[in-house]
């Protein structure tokens, strides 16, 4: 926007600001760093998430690109290999939940790669509902496919071991979730 280009110091708006590097990732191996802001790949300029997408998507895994920032105010250019998105974007490898306030519920820890298919942010952690059985407290409760369980009883919840051992034994269950983006608590009982 107008205001952040202006806060940066750039005469117009162009790019995008990176706002976090995943460590060990394609772009952190090329040196990029949070608070640059893309401005081009292999010489065609992004300026939207959508472009940096494009530009990037349409290479092959391995292909070495050009990148075009800006940092501190200096122009600069970074070399970096495209991979895949880390994890497996397959929502059918999912663990079904036996007991508790999930249970009927199918779950798989969320990673960049599902985050991408589903059309979530790539940075979003937790386990989401892969599908739920008419038969379990999921469904009486309410939980629905695409649910993302973010936290039972304050802890946070990365795998479906997570939702295992959080919802264990008896209730109340304090239960966080992300459904289309609106955060949602609830406890059950």
């Amino acid at each position: 926007t107008g205001d952040i280009a202006g806060s940066l110091g750039l005469s117009r708006p162009q790019g995008i600001v990176v706002t976090d590097v995943y460590a060990n990732s394609p772009a952190a191996r090329a040196g990029v760093r949070q608070g640059d802001v893309i401005t081009a790949v292999d010489g065609q300029e992004v300026n939207d998430q959508g472009g940096l997408n494009y530009r990037v998507g349409s290479r092959n895994p391995n292909d070495q690109v050009q990148v075009a920032i800006l940092r501190d105010g200096r122009a600069q250019t970074l070399n970096a290999r495209v991979q895949p998105l880390p994890g497996d974007a397959d929502p059918k490898q999912g663990t079904t939940i036996e007991a508790g306030p999930f249970s009927g519920a199918s779950v798989v820890a969320l990673n960049p790669a599902l985050a991408d298919r589903l059309g979530g942010d790539p940075f979003t952690t937790g386990v989401i509902i892969t599908g739920v059985s008419g038969r379990g407290y999921a469904a009486r409760a309410g939980f629905r496919q695409n649910d993302l369980i973010v936290s039972i009883n304050g802890r946070a919840i990365n795998t479906a071991r997570d939702v295992e051992a959080a919802s264990a034994g008896r209730g109340p269950w304090d239960v966080v979730i992300n459904r289309g983006g609106r955060q949602i608590r609830g406890v059950l009982r």
